[in-house]
């Protein structure tokens, strides 16, 4: 894994990990790539929405919207795929 996928990795995990916490609930231990957003009831449609610009807004990027219409990105591994593949595009804001 490359150092820009990892943090992005880092990034999501410390966001689920703040979420349980806003929200009173057991901190997960185990975040891997199966992990699911929604399953969780950590994040609703709106906190997906939040969690996606937060790492637009973090990682100097923009997902390809194409990405968007996919309800894989709810689980972490595709999120942080799609998120690496959008940041790692030359013109897309990534480096």
């Amino acid at each position: 894994m490359d150092a820009k996928t990892k943090s992005i990795r880092d990034f999501v995990q410390e966001k689920i990990r703040a979420a349980a916490k806003a929200n009173w609930q057991p901190v997960p231990e185990n975040i891997g790539d199966d992990f699911n957003l929604v399953e969780s009831g950590l994040f609703d449609s709106l906190g997906f929405v939040g969690l996606l610009s937060a790492l637009e807004k973090e990682f100097d990027f923009t997902i390809d919207p194409a990405e968007l219409e996919s309800e894989d990105l709810i689980i972490v591994g595709n999120l942080v795929s799609a998120a690496a593949r959008s940041a790692g595009n030359p013109g897309n804001g990534g480096s």
